[in-house]
């Protein structure tokens, strides 16, 4: 099956569930990492490319965003249209806070990475005691 290139996501694509019948979930976003093949996304999802992803990865996880899109809903299903996202305003801070902000959230990540693997090191020692002062 051929897929046309625009179909295909790239390094550092922002995939959003643009439609969906859940409210919840229209507007989720993703970061696409490197991958090692050609993988394409549906019918129901919108990819952005901007050389700004860290920035509107987090702007589209805010409010701010949701309150911008709130309005979208009908009678059916809920979504995005792209006429809305070019309604969009997405306040953009000099390039230096861009990349202070891309390093931060690289390394937010990196502590969240950490901070999750320690709570999972402390949960299982903590099951291993319980059972064996209980066995």
């Amino acid at each position: 099956m051929d897929v046309r290139e625009q179909m295909i996501v790239h390094e550092n694509d922002i995939l959003m569930c643009s439609r969906n019948g859940s409210a919840a979930l229209v507007g989720k976003v993703a970061l696409i990492p490197a991958l090692p093949e050609k993988v394409s996304f549906g019918a129901f999802m919108t990819v952005i490319r901007s050389q700004y992803y860290h920035y509107l990865l987090t702007y589209f996880r805010l409010d701010a965003f949701r309150k911008q899109i709130a309005t979208s809903k009908t009678a059916t299903i809920n979504q995005i249209t792209k006429a809305m996202l070019d309604k969009v305003i997405v306040p953009i801070p000099p390039v230096e806070l861009q990349e202070q902000f891309a390093a931060f959230v690289r390394q937010s990540d990196k502590s969240k990475f950490e901070l999750e693997q320690t709570l999972s090191e402390l949960t299982a020692t903590y099951k291993r005691i319980i059972s064996e002062n209980l066995g």
